[in-house]
């Protein structure tokens, strides 16, 4: 272990790994007052600070990649602390046994957790109702049960945590934002939380970035520098990757597609707007406009009316074509605003992706003929319904995988 790398009037510097360090700022206040990293050997030739305690393990992280960790000086016995605790061990850095990652998909309605090896395999999943009058502190615990009998019964040890949530997040600080799905669960970490119980490194996305970075990695995106993974269902959502990086909007904001407005006069969504994309072209678009017609059974799912068009069904075929007609303006302006190497379409509805693949090709086809569509590959999602998983393990993955070629962190 190396020790002490300099000292200087006001600061100390050390080259730490990961070994023993969550102790040691525990026990020196130091994660208290905030800590600097400087990584001086490329790719990481910048500084990151480190503001509070729930970031120790990405800390780690980076002491482990060779960054060095600069404290301000504060009392000697602070300094002391540290010094003596960089000869402790860490317990989970101990355990034997094949490492994975585990990822943790935050739905509306379900938790699903599951471990998650080098290859995108799903080795061991568990899904469980989310309760969410009882509170993100009820959740926390179960997610910790599931994790913790997860190991024990695989005999699998979790390397580090990815999260992919429903609604609007911070992937930066680790909170979720005001999620219309879980209310009363605002400002609630559990990256910081989950990081603090297991002592390992979490992640977190938007569920949308989440299933794009699957995607991108192991799915129909694979090899693809810029794609949008777009998911239709209850609505949409999208993620994008653009030169292999997430993009984020202003403060890391996810960028809601699903929302940009496709017809003005369009039906009214819960987001405040009229005429939406996920207004006019999401399943329950569908269901809504189906039950308005004369001579059809109340009630019917995206689902079934898509079986009815299958066999025939007139007002069934014209409720398809209208989504797909929808969805198709949507995807034309997708491809002229971003012109990406592939868009990939998951989520429920596209279990109908027979019915509705021609129109949205020919819709692009006829709309974005100043940009070259032609280039642009159009796919279903591959993943299937363990897409929450990979991607969120490879929210991980992007976030702080060595294989990754560079690293991602908190830049100030």
């Amino acid at each position: 272990m190396r020790s002490i790398l300099a000292a200087n009037r006001r600061h100390r510097q050390f080259n730490m790994q990961v070994s023993g360090f969550d102790a040691a700022i525990s026990k020196s206040g130091i994660g208290e007052r905030g800590f600097e990293v400087r990584y001086e050997s490329a790719p990481w030739q910048r500084s990151c600070r480190y503001a509070t305690r729930p970031l120790m393990p990405r800390v780690a992280e980076d002491g482990r990649r060779g960054a060095v960790v600069k404290a301000p000086d504060g009392k000697s016995t602070h300094n002391t602390a540290l010094e003596g605790s960089l000869q402790g061990s860490n317990q989970r850095g101990t355990k034997q046994g094949e490492r994975m990652i585990a990822g943790i998909d935050v739905g509306g309605t379900k938790i699903a957790v599951g471990l998650i090896d080098e290859t995108g395999k799903v080795r061991v999943r568990t899904d469980t109702p989310i309760h969410v009058e009882r509170g993100p502190q009820v959740a926390l615990r179960g997610i910790m049960e599931i994790l913790r009998a997860q190991e024990q019964q695989t005999g699998l040890v979790i390397e580090g945590i990815g999260i992919g949530c429903t609604g609007p997040v911070d992937p930066l600080t680790g909170e979720l934002g005001d999620v219309n799905t879980l209310p009363g669960w605002q400002a609630w970490n559990p990256v910081s939380e989950l990081s603090a119980e297991l002592k390992v490194t979490v992640a977190m996305e938007n569920d949308a970035d989440a299933a794009a970075l699957g995607e991108a990695r192991w799915g129909s995106g694979k090899g693809k520098r810029s794609l949008v993974c777009i998911t239709v269902g209850t609505g949409i959502g999208a993620g994008v990757i653009l030169n292999g990086e997430l993009y984020r909007g202003v403060q890391g904001s996810h960028p809601e597609i699903g929302h940009h407005i496709v017809d003005p006069a369009g039906p009214y969504c819960t987001c405040g707007a009229y005429g939406c994309w996920e207004s006019l072209a999401c399943g329950p678009a569908m269901e809504q406009w189906y039950a308005e017609q004369d001579g059809v059974s109340v009630g019917q799912t995206a689902k079934e009316i898509c079986a009815l068009a299958r066999a025939g069904d007139r007002t069934a075929l014209l409720a398809v074509r209208r989504g797909s007609k929808y969805l198709g303006m949507g995807i034309a302006n997708v491809v002229t605003m971003f012109m990406p190497e592939a868009i990939v379409l998951g989520g429920s509805m596209m279990q109908s992706a027979d019915l509705l693949l021609d129109d949205l090709q020919a819709i692009v086809t006829a709309n974005c003929r100043i940009v070259p569509y032609q280039l642009c590959k159009i796919a279903v999602a591959s993943l299937g319904p363990d897409v929450g998983l990979i991607g969120a393990a490879q929210v991980w993955h992007h976030r702080f995988s060595k294989s990754k070629g560079q690293y991602e962190s908190r830049c100030v």
